[in-house]
């Protein structure tokens, strides 16, 4: 649960981004969150909870809102153009290859950063 809260927090309490960044469905971030909820006797929905939990984990929420971003960097530095939208950006690492008559490929290998926390 402290790794969904950490993602929750990081993606500025967005249930769908989280869900989507530790590939679980929207439903079960919010399941957890209310358990979280339940645990801490209040609710998350709260400003003063969620800025004391931000203080309680901003270490672990800034290095992973810094992974994101560099992940993003990364595929932005490619040289290529892509149509995506920021989770995509984050979770995506570019890699080069060739595909036919050496017209270039590229692959978006997706990345588990929950294994992290």
């Amino acid at each position: 649960m402290i790794e969904t809260l950490i993602v929750y927090l990081a993606l500025d309490q967005d249930v769908e981004r989280s869900a989507r960044h530790i590939y679980v469905h929207a439903d079960t971030v919010r399941y957890r969150l209310r358990t979280c909820e339940e645990l801490l006797g209040t609710s998350i929905g709260n400003t003063a909870t969620i800025a004391n939990l931000y203080l309680a984990f901003v270490d672990d929420v800034l290095a992973l809102q810094d992974r994101i971003a560099d992940q993003a960097q990364y595929v932005r530095a490619s040289g290529e153009f892509f149509n995506l939208n920021e989770f995509d950006c984050a979770r995506a690492t570019i890699l080069d290859g060739v595909f036919g008559a050496g017209r270039p490929r590229v692959a978006l290998a997706v990345l588990n950063f929950s294994d992290d926390f």
